[in-house]
This record gives C-alpha cells, structure tokens and sequence, in this order.
C-alpha cells in the first residue's frame, strides 16, 4: 500500500510514508541519553495509493504522541489525545453514537505493529 518515488534523492525517501510511527521511534533513539520520560507529539502528511485519483495516491494529514517512559502510560497519550480534541472543538461521543457526523470515540483495535492487547 506504499506509494514509491520513481526518482528520489536519497534510498531513505524513496517509499512515502503511510504512518508516523517510525519517525517517533527515529526521535526517540536519537534522544535515549536525555532523561525519562519522552513525550513526544507529531503532526505530518502520510501518502496512500488511491487508483481512483488521477495521481494515483492521496495525502491525509495525521497526528500522532508517544510517552517513552519505564513503565507503561497510556493514560498520558489519552489525555493528550483528549486535549487535543477539546482545542479542536471536536466532541467525545459514545460508541453507539459512531453514526454522528462530527465526533470522536475510542475503539479497541488489534493492529499487527503492536502486541496484541
């Protein structure tokens, strides 16, 4: 599902990417020697092939935060999370309401990036 550059400038660039997550990662391992925790937050544009349109792919913007901390803090990425929405006057719905037109929830999801759970 990753758009490839036909003539790029470097081996690094030359597949878009379609998450934000190895960029994080890349910034936390450039940054192991300042003390924990890591909190870290990024906004981008990531690529996706879409044969529909005439470029053959679409950008989307994402936004994506991450804690690097000895132990566990999901709370903290929720809360960023939630903030975030709150300054966008974007509203927290409830699971049933997923049919609303503006709104945001959360939902469990089993991603293979990830260990389950």
């Amino acid at each position: 599902t990753a758009v490839k550059i036909a003539n790029p400038k470097t081996l690094e660039s030359q597949v878009v990417c379609t998450t934000l997550i190895p960029g994080l990662l890349k910034t936390i391992r450039e940054n192991r020697s300042h003390s924990l925790p890591l909190n870290i937050f990024e906004t981008g544009d990531v690529v996706f092939k879409d044969l529909k349109r005439e470029r053959q792919s679409r950008n989307e913007r994402h936004a994506a935060a991450i804690w690097c901390n000895k132990t566990a803090g999901f709370e903290i990425v929720h809360g960023v999370f939630d903030r975030a929405m709150k300054m966008l006057k974007i509203p927290r719905i409830s699971n049933s309401d997923s049919k609303a037109e503006t709104g945001y929830y959360l939902k469990e999801t089993s991603d293979p990036m990830f260990f389950p759970g």
